[in-house]
């Protein structure tokens, strides 16, 4: 039964299952469309879209600046017409829409990254898991710039498998654009550009193979870090440094609290998933080989937590929502893992 289901989700094209959960999205968030904008994201319409573009750039007050969504939605929306913040608050589905966009394009970055690195099997799967993850459906349709960090950070982990698997190595310029990018729509998201690296240097200790393709990857992040910074150069002081800094240094414990509270979002209804992590260790061959992805990909997933508890910053939990990507990939491997051994192994049961 198990190898006709794998045989069936063989056969049903990559585009087609990016869009059937794309489809399943829509339905599931389709009524939040409409929702009156919240007072964060009408603050943000005021301060950084509704506003002369020098100030787009150059401005960076609470709630922060997501200054390359803003510029983004700026454009957007003055080329749909909308021109003043009454036209906006007066049609919040199309302030929204922009970020179906970016969900589509993450379904699709994220989808391919997981083929590349453990198969069709389980690039469906993450899509499962990440439509299903709090942290993602309670951010998705929010008019700021925490959707286009999870495009972004899927583009990253996409094009940073591209180098690491092949010899397409002129994709470490992507990497290098998608690392700029990333930081410079939320100062936050250096707690993943930083994540992604950690997850390089050790995957060229664990696995061994790609190591000049994970170095490279390495070069690529370093080079977008140095770029994100020249971005933010007439607002750098604001932003690491400045009195509008929204996640201000705390002790030990309020940190640990507030991670703590965010961690639900992430696991949702998936707590029956964790047995699949185990299952492998019993089953099949490879074993070594397991226990390697799976340690990078929780490394991955842990990564950003442990950063900002060593910063001692009182982050809130919305500023981890990525997460949702990297515990959708752990997920998406070990379920995936587990399934391909225990079909491999009924069908060498029957031949014996």
């Amino acid at each position: 039964m198990l190898k006709q289901i794998i045989s069936v989700l063989k056969n049903i094209p990559h585009l087609a299952w990016i869009f059937f959960f794309f489809i399943i999205f829509i339905l599931i968030k389709s009524e939040d469309l409409f929702i009156a904008l919240q007072e964060d994201e009408v603050i943000s319409l005021k301060n950084f879209v509704f506003v002369p573009w020098p100030n787009v750039f150059t401005q960076y007050n609470v709630p922060n600046n997501h200054i390359l969504f803003n510029a983004i939605n700026k454009f957007f929306l003055d080329a749909c017409g909308i021109s003043n913040l009454t036209e906006a608050i007066a049609k919040p589905a199309l302030v929204r829409s922009i970020n179906i966009m970016y969900v589509l394009f993450t379904f699709g970055f994220l989808y391919n990254f997981c083929r590349i690195f453990q198969g069709r099997l389980a690039a469906v799967l993450s899509l499962l898991f990440l439509i299903s993850t709090a942290a993602f459906l309670n951010i998705s349709l929010v008019a700021r710039g925490y959707m286009l960090s999870f495009t972004l950070l899927s583009a990253l982990l996409f094009f940073s498998a591209k180098v690491f698997h092949g010899k397409d190595y002129w994709f470490s310029i992507v990497v290098a654009i998608c690392t700029a990018h990333l930081g410079f729509t939320n100062p936050s998201n250096y707690l993943y550009v930083g994540s992604m690296f950690v997850f390089c240097i050790l995957a060229m200790v664990l696995l061994g193979k790609f190591r000049k393709g994970y170095f490279i990857t390495i070069i690529g992040i370093t080079a977008g870090i140095a770029v994100s910074f020249i971005l933010y150069a007439s607002v750098f002081s604001e932003v690491f440094d400045g009195s509008h800094r929204f996640t201000p240094i705390v002790g030990y414990e309020e940190t640990l609290v507030r991670i703590a509270d965010s961690w639900p979002h992430f696991f949702s209804y998936h707590y029956f998933l964790f047995p699949f992590i185990f299952v492998p260790f019993f089953i099949g061959d490879q074993k070594v080989v397991y226990a390697k992805k799976l340690s990078l990909f929780f490394i991955f997933f842990i990564t950003p937590f442990i950063i900002n508890l060593l910063l001692k910053t009182a982050a809130p939990p919305r500023v981890f929502s990525p997460s949702a990507i990297s515990i959708a990939i752990l997920f998406a491997f070990a379920v995936s893992e587990t399934l391909k051994r225990i079909n491999k192994n009924t069908a060498q049961q029957r031949v014996d």
